[in-house]
């Protein structure tokens, strides 16, 4: 007979192979970065249109016509049809944005037609690997011309993604 030992084999059960792979593929899965970007990077200027009342609170309006034409060369433009609120994108290599108010877009009389400028700086705040880094703006001042407009007040200075926050009223004229 022969006296030295052989060794045994047996054969592991299929449910250990199976968790091992799960595992390996739990591991290989878990390192992977998500580039799934749902925040926006452009932040937008949210304002309203006022008048003030003879209490001078000021109570917001309908405009039933108007225009905003903004951007470098006022290539942009947005119609506001029976709106009180408007929302526009600030220039993010600029200090300052122009905007051209038309209150009547069905006349070009000089008289409907105001400009108003808002002065801000520039904070860059970082969202995350897959979606990078975009603007915060403070409002420092605003200006206008006063052939429609009364004037124009600043609510909230900071402009970040809370779409909640209404940053400028424009106020018009009775």
């Amino acid at each position: 007979m022969d006296s030295a030992l052989k060794p045994v084999r047996t054969r592991l059960p299929l449910s250990t192979y199976f968790i091992f792979i799960l595992g390996c593929w739990t591991i290989i899965n878990s390192c992977k970065q998500n580039n799934t970007c749902t925040q926006p990077q452009t932040l937008a200027l949210r304002g309203g249109f006022y008048i003030a009342d003879t209490a001078n609170t000021f109570r917001d309006t309908i405009l039933v016509n108007a225009n905003l034409y903004f951007g470098s060369t006022a290539q942009y433009m947005q119609s506001i049809k029976k709106a009180r609120k408007f929302s526009f994108p600030l220039a993010q290599n600029e200090d300052s944005i122009t905007v051209f108010f038309q209150s009547d877009s069905l006349t070009n009389s000089p008289n409907t037609i105001d400009t108003f400028s808002i002065y801000y700086t520039k904070e860059l705040h970082f969202i995350s690997v897959a979606c990078g880094y975009q603007n915060y703006f403070t409002i420092t001042r605003t200006t206008c011309t006063k052939h429609v407009l009364d004037t124009m007040i600043t609510t909230t200075a900071l402009v970040n993604n809370d779409v909640n926050k209404e940053h400028i009223k424009i106020v018009l004229k009775k």
